[in-house]
């Protein structure tokens, strides 16, 4: 899932909170060194497949105001 601050806002920072769901990303958008965050992305492995509602992955960014 992608997670993004407001037009103009730059992310200082961002995770997770797991309820029981691996989770293989978790970092800014973009990650490209010298650009400026926008965002967070966090990400469970695509090879896990979990029944609906037996783990869920709650992401959040949190952002400045510029």
């Amino acid at each position: 899932m992608d997670i993004f601050c407001l037009p103009g806002d730059e992310a200082t920072g961002g995770g997770f909170a797991s309820g029981g769901a691996n989770v293989a990303v978790s970092k800014p958008i973009p990650s490209t060194t010298g650009s400026t965050p926008i965002g967070w992305q966090v990400g469970t492995p695509a090879a896990i497949t979990a029944p609906p509602g037996s783990a869920t992955t709650d992401g959040y960014v949190i952002c400045n105001d510029l």
